[in-house]
């Protein structure tokens, strides 16, 4: 679950905004998320989460390949890229430690 890396297709353009003189930044943002361990019940975790949030600056897909999960992440923007980091990593924060609580109860009954 360490490894996550940011590709190399984030791309800034600078856009005059409405006549206002402000700059805009168009940024689009990707990054994976590689799963390694217990990828099956990970799957089946997010299999009921949104893939798409809300505001439509974010989303994520998840494939499988042998013992891999890999999470894909697509973002508008920086903050809407961290959200969505936040989230799956909250979520795989979860797993682990309900797995630390079973094995421990598991240990328990021997």
């Amino acid at each position: 679950m360490h490894l996550l890396r940011l590709k190399d297709d984030l791309q800034g353009k600078d856009q005059a905004r409405q006549g206002q003189g402000h700059l805009g930044n168009n940024m689009k943002i990707s990054a994976e998320i590689i799963v390694k361990e217990d990828s099956h019940n990970i799957e089946k975790l997010f299999a009921a989460e949104e893939k798409e949030f809300t505001n439509k600056r974010a989303s994520y897909d998840i494939k499988r390949e042998k013992d891999r999960l890999i999470f894909s992440i697509n973002a508008e923007d920086s903050s809407a890229l961290r959200a969505v980091l936040n989230s799956i990593t909250k979520m795989l924060s979860v797993y682990e430690k309900a797995k630390g609580v079973v094995k421990n109860c598991e240990g328990e009954d021997e």
